[in-house]
C-alpha cells in the first residue's frame, strides 16, 4: 500500500495507521462501489468511482477516483489517483435546492393568494418550503397586533424535519421580547425590510444563547413588512450541520415573504370590512325608525 503526503493529511493518520487500516475505514459512502471496483476483473483496464472520504474531524469530502488495475509481479495492484470533487457537488445540490425552492414560492402564491383563508394552507405551504430547502423547521411567527409599538412575536406555526423536535407548544416562543432576549440587531435588520441569515457559532454570544438551546446550527429570518407595518417573518432552521444561505435561496424567501404579506393585508381588510358592516346592522338595529337601504 502507497500513498502520498495530500491523502495522509486529508485522513489526518500517521503512515503505521495507514498501513494497518483498509481504504474502506476511511469512506462514509461507497464502500459497495469500492469492493466492485476492487474485485473487477481483468488489468490495464481504467475505471472511475466516486467516494466520500472521511477525514479525522468527522468531515467528508466526495473524491472522484481514476484507476487502472495492474498486475506487478504476479498480484493484481490498483494505482489511484483522486481529485476532490465537493464543490461540484455541493453546486450541484444548491441548484437543486434553488429550483425546488422556486417551485414552493410558486405553491404558496397560489394557496395564500388563491384561497380567501390563507391560514387554512399555512402548514401545507411552510412543509413544502422546508422539504425544498432542505432544512430542520420552517416556520411563521407573527407579532402582538394589540400595541402600536409592540416588538413582541410568538411561534405561530411550524413545520419541522422527520425527527426534529418541533417548537410550536414551547411557552418560551410565545410573546418573545427581541430586546429582552439580545435580539435587537435582528429586529432592526427586519424593520429596515432585510434578511438576516447567520451560522450560530459565529454570532455574539448573547444571541448565540437564545438560538442555541433549541440546538440550531444555522438559521434566517425574512421580514414579512418593514418598518411599523412589519407583520411578522418567515424563519428557517438548520440543526445538522453549518450552512450558508446562497442569494438565490434568500431571494425566493423573499418572493415567499411578499406573497404572506399581501395575503395578510387581505386579511386585514375583510376584517376591516366585516366590522363596518357590523357596526352598520348595529346602527341599523338600534334607531327606533324604520329604515330601508
Amino acid at each position: 500500500c502507497m500513498w502520498n503526503q495530500r491523502f495522509q493529511r486529508l485522513v489526518g493518520c500517521e503512515p503505521e495507521e495507514i498501513r494497518r487500516r483498509q481504504l474502506a475505514d476511511f469512506l462514509t459512502t461507497g464502500e459497495d462501489a469500492l469492493r466492485k471496483w476492487l474485485e473487477g476483473e481483468g488489468t490495464d483496464k481504467e475505471s472511475e468511482v466516486e467516494l466520500t472520504v472521511r477525514a479525522r474531524s468527522g468531515e467528508g469530502s466526495v473524491y472522484s477516483f481514476h484507476g487502472v488495475r495492474l498486475s506487478l509481479a504476479g498480484q493484481l495492484r490498483v494505482a489511484v489517483v483522486g481529485v476532490d470533487v465537493s464543490e461540484r457537488h455541493k453546486t450541484a445540490e444548491s441548484l437543486h435546492r434553488r429550483d425546488a425552492v422556486l417551485q414552493a414560492t410558486a405553491f404558496a402564491a397560489q394557496r395564500f393568494l388563491q384561497r380567501g383563508d390563507w391560514r387554512s394552507s399555512a402548514r401545507e405551504v411552510l412543509e413544502r418550503l422546508g422539504c425544498a430547502a432542505d432544512v430542520s423547521r420552517a416556520y411563521i411567527f407573527e407579532r402582538d397586533h394589540s400595541r402600536p409599538d409592540s416588538t413582541e412575536v410568538s411561534l405561530w406555526m411550524q413545520w419541522t424535519a422527520p425527527g426534529v423536535t418541533c417548537e410550536e407548544k414551547l411557552p418560551e416562543l410565545q410573546h418573545v421580547n427581541p430586546h429582552a432576549v439580545g435580539l435587537e440587531r435582528w429586529v432592526e435588520l427586519m424593520a429596515a425590510g432585510e434578511p438576516v441569515a447567520a451560522v450560530v457559532s459565529e454570532l455574539p454570544e448573547k444571541e448565540r444563547a437564545f438560538f442555541g438551546f433549541a440546538g440550531v446550527q444555522a438559521i434566517v429570518f425574512v421580514p414579512v413588512g418593514k418598518g411599523e407595518d412589519l407583520w411578522g417573518f418567515v424563519g428557517l432552521d438548520e440543526c445538522r450541520e453549518e450552512r450558508r444561505w446562497d442569494a438565490a435561496e434568500l431571494d425566493a424567501l423573499r418572493s415567499i415573504a411578499q406573497i404572506l404579506r399581501a395575503a395578510t393585508l387581505d386579511e386585514r381588510r375583510l376584517q376591516d370590512w366585516r366590522m363596518s358592516e357590523e357596526r352598520s346592522r348595529q346602527l341599523y338595529e338600534s334607531n327606533p325608525q324604520p329604515m330601508c337601504v
